[in-house]
């Protein structure tokens, strides 16, 4: 299912219902596990943050409305609280952002299989 799909919906109560959504809500667990695990430090945040960052602001981007759907059908607001905290810090810390520019420039052209001598 893409993600136009989903901003397309109207009727998300019916959606609810489908297996798309329990595709997505799975897809919004293991995210806030990482939040949590973060939040905790169980993760570290920079490898998290380098590896995962596009795939979250993407992900809320894409489910906001979905994810505020839930939390007021289930009345819960702490539902994907850790991954809608660990987003907007990703979203409005500029000093995270040098933790991708860190360590040596990327050399274009093939990756080669074994390291060079």
């Amino acid at each position: 299912m893409s993600a136009s799909v989903l901003r397309s919906v109207n009727d998300l109560d019916a959606f609810c219902k489908t297996d798309d959504y329990h595709h997505i809500r799975s897809y919004l667990n293991v995210l806030e596990l990482m939040a949590v695990g973060v939040e905790n430090s169980t993760f570290d945040e920079r490898i998290c943050y380098v590896y995962w960052k596009g795939f979250v602001l993407d992900a809320m981007r894409d489910t906001a409305k979905l994810i505020d759907h839930i939390r007021v059908r289930h009345s819960a607001d702490r539902y994907f609280r850790s991954f809608r905290q660990l987003h907007y810090r990703w979203m409005t810390n500029p000093e995270l952002a040098r933790w991708q520019r860190t360590g040596r420039p990327l050399r274009s052209g093939p990756i080669p299989l074994t390291p060079p001598p």
